[in-house]
């Protein structure tokens, strides 16, 4: 395939882990007791590549199902929380997508949502 498939989140709050039919999509964190998570902080966008996990027909040429799981974490050992809900109604250790999630079907050549992303691109891109 010619294309990139590409997954917008739009708020994801606070931990985020993302698999596609069960590889987990590692991130980008600077902080090390989050090298599980995707992605932390949920005020932030941000975008994960599929494309190398997605599955469009099977050995006899049937298209085939995909899954897009996410976990968001409250208390997951995967994630360690800032603990921002300590402070009187600032709520920030809710979780959830809160936001729209986005499929973007691009050409592999294309000009990256100017976004925070665990893919690590700006600017045009080329990648195989």
């Amino acid at each position: 395939m010619n294309r990139k498939v590409l997954v917008e989140f739009e708020g994801a709050h606070t931990g985020v882990q993302v698999y596609i039919n069960g590889h987990f999509i590692p991130g980008n964190s600077a902080v090390q007791a989050n090298a599980q998570a995707t992605h932390v902080i949920g005020f932030i966008p941000f975008i994960v590549d599929i494309t190398p996990y997605v599955k469009f027909k099977d050995a006899n040429g049937q298209p085939v199902d995909n899954v897009l799981a996410v976990k968001v974490s409250r208390g997951d050992p995967f994630f360690e929380s800032p603990s921002f809900s300590g402070a009187f109604r600032f709520g920030q250790d809710d979780t959830g997508l809160f936001r729209p999630v986005w499929m973007h079907i691009t050409d592999r050549v294309h000009i990256p949502e100017n976004i925070y992303a665990v893919l690590n691109t700006w600017g045009t891109m080329c990648r195989r």
